[in-house]
């Protein structure tokens, strides 16, 4: 599979954000300006993720004999931890609110 450099940039910025998080923490202006980019921008990278992935699985799906044998379970890891991501990501936004 293909990544543009834009979705790997998305990737540095939300690892980047993550890793200053843990040692930052979201007390401080710049604490949670980082901790916000970590988990809105992880939201939407995954969200984007999960769709090109799902996108990817059927469009192969789509194009394969039907003389060769398709292993969905393989490509499926991928879009199974887009979804547990996604939702750990989802599951923080909603335990801050309740903090507040």
């Amino acid at each position: 599979a293909v990544v543009s450099t834009q979705s790997t940039g998305g990737f540095g910025a939300v690892f980047a954000a993550t890793i200053a998080t843990s040692f930052m923490g979201p007390s401080g202006a710049m604490g949670k300006g980082v901790y916000a980019l970590a988990v809105y921008g992880g939201v939407v990278l995954f969200s984007a993720l999960l769709l090109y992935q799902t996108q990817q699985v059927v469009r192969t799906c789509e194009r394969m004999p039907s003389h060769q044998a398709y292993d969905p379970i393989v490509m499926s890891t991928g879009i199974y931890m887009s979804t547990v991501n996604l939702f750990v990501r989802i599951l923080s936004i909603l335990s801050g609110q309740k903090r507040k």
